[in-house]
């Protein structure tokens, strides 16, 4: 299944779910009093240390190595309005941005970036931010070539 086939699938099947949970919510309510607080139960992780440093990733990646998604951490959650980065660890979403469609595709498949950086100084500067903060939050990892 693929493109809007896959998303109906999905959104039928979480409704046909949580119909489900709602219905067993409202027959027995007393064990589900505290399941508001589930998301207490999620382990945290330290964040890494220190600030990354947009220019030290560059020249990495100039020297050729490869930013590739972090598979345990990541989950790419893709719909027909674009593509976002769940993190698993702290249930953030990060958005592709919109005028780099099919960046995170190339992430996922750990392709070269080059020819989709923008030619404007300003532009490539806003990317290479982006895939700062994201190998800063270990959502990408940099493999080196060879």
């Amino acid at each position: 299944m693929r493109g809007q086939c896959s998303y109906d699938f999905a959104q039928e099947s979480l409704q046909r779910l949580y119909d489900f949970l709602q219905e067993q919510v409202r027959q027995r309510p007393a064990p589900w009093i505290s399941w508001s607080f589930l998301h207490r139960w999620r382990r945290l992780q330290a964040a890494p240390e220190g600030k990354p440093d947009p220019r030290k990733l560059l020249e990495r990646l100039r020297d050729g190595a490869v930013l590739k998604m972090n598979e345990s951490r990541i989950v790419p959650n893709v719909r027909p309005d674009g593509t976002a980065w769940v993190d698993c660890l702290t249930l953030k979403a990060y958005p592709e941005p919109a005028q780099l469609k099919g960046l995170f595709h190339r992430l996922q498949e750990g392709a070269g970036l080059a020819d989709l950086l923008p030619d404007s100084e300003e532009k490539r500067k806003k990317v290479v931010a982006l895939l700062t903060r994201l190998h800063g939050l270990e959502a990408l990892r940099l493999q080196d070539p060879g």
